[in-house]
């Protein structure tokens, strides 16, 4: 009787450490649980915070194509008024026998004018380029979080 007491009293023992072990690893369980949803949360924000600024930058993008081309299409309709200006000039020299340094300075201040144009569509082009370079760094930002999380 008393051989089975102690048999008893050992699996007891044995069940009391079995129980702790379970209780051990199932909190480890919830602990690992808590921090995956947490990663889950974070990554949620990262994404939409992604988004937002996906969002901003094509905004600005079709904001910027759509003022290039409204300067393009000034700078070509200047662009023809100053062709046809030279052009008449052209013709004002030969036919009236105007001074050839007159109608060189004119010549000139026309193409000086025409190049002032260009300025505003090369800016223009520079600032699309910045905002297609700052999708791209938060397109990065991104994929590096995801990989540290």
């Amino acid at each position: 009787m008393r051989a089975l007491h102690e048999q008893t009293e050992k699996e007891a023992k044995d069940l009391k450490e079995e129980v702790v072990g379970f209780s051990e690893r199932n909190q480890s369980l919830v602990v690992d649980l808590s921090q995956s949803i947490g990663h889950d949360d974070e990554l949620k924000r990262l994404n939409q915070d992604f988004q937002l600024k996906i969002d901003d930058a094509m905004s600005h993008r079709a904001s910027a194509v759509k003022e290039v081309e409204g300067v393009s299409r000034q700078y070509h309709s200047l662009k023809s008024q100053y062709t046809e200006k030279i052009s008449q000039l052209e013709i004002a020299c030969s036919s009236k026998d105007v001074s050839i340094k007159l109608s060189e300075k004119e010549l000139a201040t026309a193409k000086l004018l025409m190049l002032e144009k260009d300025a505003p569509i090369a800016t223009l082009n520079d600032s699309q380029l910045v905002i297609e370079q700052k999708a791209a760094t938060c397109q990065e930002e991104v994929d590096q979080k995801a990989e540290e999380l």
